[in-house]
């Protein structure tokens, strides 16, 4: 038995070079590496989910220090006892958008405004109910159930804060769990298109091998959805343009493995005839 061949290329080495079109990198993941890259996509999704959850996290907690107590100034003190919510300001009152100048929220405990079909605003806090528009539909939410509770401009500010100091961490784990589902899943069915350009092209492949040559086409596109993310790029269809490029490199790492000497083409042989036997010929 041979011993399997050591990889040339490690994980950070192919993070630098798949998006190359470097075809030794296609040859060696192919070749070389074992199982199915699990390890190098989780890799590629730690990396592109820290970037990705830093820049939200540091978007969120500027909004919290310099946007969000302007936005916060004519929010008043709201409390719930027993079910019943009150609040010191004169009612019916508006918390309206500075720049539409349109209502948001309508506190009204009095009962002049009792429905939302009476104010342009998206949500209505009466006495003991929460009013609120969803999509096209008007949402009730009973108070009633509410023994305690109290809101201000302070306790907004310091959620926000605990949340922002939060989201960083949390986001980062979301990306990696279903980060590495979805893009599992993706490799799993990219491998099968990968079938077919490997008819194509003539190259001997395992569907395992696919996999791994699937995980590393990816790896231009993540990256590239995640420069575009930190800088705030917004693509039409860049699903559709990622799942072009993706299916670009496949190919081409496909047709990498083809063209490698060291494997045997694919198709029919081709037909060697025997050389003549050499001799004094017969029928002197």
């Amino acid at each position: 038995m041979h011993a399997p061949a050591r990889k040339e290329y490690n994980a950070l080495s192919a993070l630098v070079l798949a998006p190359l079109f470097y075809k030794p990198l296609y040859r060696d993941v192919a070749r070389n590496w074992r199982g199915i890259g699990a390890l190098y996509l989780l890799l590629l999704i730690a990396i592109t989910g820290a970037i990705t959850a830093a820049k939200y996290h540091y978007d969120f907690k500027n909004f919290a220090r310099d946007e969000l107590p302007a936005a916060l100034q004519d929010v008043p003190p709201v409390s719930i006892r027993d079910g019943v919510l009150s609040s010191p300001v004169t009612q019916p009152y508006q918390i309206v958008d500075k720049q539409s100048g349109k209502p948001l929220v309508v506190i009204d405990t009095t009962g002049t405004i009792t429905s939302l079909k009476d104010t342009p605003a998206f949500a209505l806090l009466t006495k003991s109910e929460l009013h609120y528009r969803d999509n096209s539909q008007i949402k009730i939410q009973d108070l009633s159930q509410i023994k305690s509770f109290d809101m201000d401009r302070q306790r907004i500010q310091r959620w926000a804060g605990t949340l922002g100091n939060w989201m960083g961490p949390g986001l980062f784990v979301i990306f990696l769990i279903f980060g590495f589902i979805y893009r599992l899943i993706q490799a799993l069915l990219y491998a099968l298109l990968g079938m077919a350009f490997a008819a194509m092209f003539g190259a001997r492949l395992r569907y395992q091998q696919l996999i791994r040559l699937a995980i590393i086409s990816v790896t231009p596109v993540m990256l590239l959805d995640t420069v575009f993310d930190v800088i705030g790029v917004s693509i039409p269809f860049f699903w559709l343009i990622c799942f072009a490029i993706a299916m670009v490199y496949l190919a081409i790492a496909v047709q990498a493995n083809a063209d490698d000497s060291s494997q045997r083409p694919g198709g029919f042989e081709v037909y060697t005839p025997p050389s003549p036997t050499m001799g004094r010929p017969t029928g002197m």
